[in-house]
């Protein structure tokens, strides 16, 4: 296998963390907001959407914490000689070029 480039998904890598944090805080301050006027005015109606904010909020913080633990992804451009060194190293197949095959670590 011959690498002919390497590409690091930095971009992507920030773009999914800030996006999902920002996602988890403004659920977090709905939330919050409703609490407080559940405790201030005794409006029990706003619980419904508390429980659905409280479940909504899932999505988000487990993108956030997927995201931080695979870290940044890297592509590699390469000329393939053995299939087999490549799946035994771990490594997949995302795209082709002619003969110049875009793979990634799994």
């Amino acid at each position: 296998m011959e690498i002919l480039s390497e590409t690091h998904k930095v971009g992507e890598y920030w773009f999914f963390l800030i996006a999902s944090g920002i996602g988890s805080l403004i659920i977090l301050t709905v939330i919050t907001v409703c609490i407080i006027d559940i405790i201030k005015n005794k409006n029990n109606e706003v619980w419904v959407l508390v429980i659905l904010l409280s479940i909504f909020l899932i999505f988000p913080a487990v993108g956030f914490i997927d995201t931080l633990k695979e870290g940044v992804k890297v592509e590699y451009k390469v000329i393939i000689n053995d299939f087999n060194e490549l799946y035994e190293n771990g490594y997949e197949i995302i795209g082709q070029e002619g003969k110049i095959f875009t793979i990634e670590k799994k």
